[in-house]
């Protein structure tokens, strides 16, 4: 599953989707927050309900952030992004997410 919560993560996490097409398995964009559908192409599996999301039960989100509610199935994925100490100070708890 791509989790989008802004736009600009469609660029970036677009070639995973493919991948995962083209080695036969299912995905499944979730788009929340600020995402917007207008971003996707026409065969792609997209949902903005975070039931359809749990229901689905992926085997791994992907995200360009850092924060994935922990009811979604699924190994957790930060593509992109590290977690920045400079940026955000050292306040932050462990998100379980693999910084890929």
């Amino acid at each position: 599953m791509l989790f989008v919560h802004q736009d600009y993560s469609f660029a970036t996490l677009r070639p995973w989707y493919q991948c995962a097409l083209g080695r036969g398995h299912e995905a499944l964009w979730l788009i929340v927050g600020a995402g917007s559908m207008q971003h996707l192409h026409a065969h792609e599996n997209a949902t903005q309900q975070i039931d359809d999301a749990v229901r689905f039960k992926p085997d791994a989100v992907f995200v360009l952030g850092d924060k994935v509610p922990t009811f979604i199935p699924g190994i957790k994925i930060q593509v992109f992004h590290a977690l920045n100490e400079s940026k955000r100070g050292n306040q932050y708890p462990e998100r379980g997410l693999f910084d890929l």
